[in-house]
């Protein structure tokens, strides 16, 4: 295998695992440093535009067009 296949699986791999874990260690030091609730907001507007889970469910749902039923 080329080294840029296997450094691009790894990341995928270490982007897949430590996404949540990051976002909730944010969201706990937000929490503990009594920052502005907007960050909180920011914080998971983030989450979700940067999950790739939650791009397909919005690309899904704003694409989505109810079809006609056929009698």
């Amino acid at each position: 295998m080329k080294i840029k296949a296997i450094s691009i699986a790894i990341w995928r791999l270490f982007w897949a695992l430590a996404f949540y874990p990051v976002l909730i260690g944010l969201m706990i030091w937000i929490y503990v440093k009594d920052h502005h609730w907007i960050w909180g907001v920011l914080l998971i507007i983030a989450a979700l535009i940067l999950d790739p889970m939650w791009r397909l469910i919005t690309r899904r749902v704003i694409n989505w067009r109810p079809h006609r039923q056929s009698k």
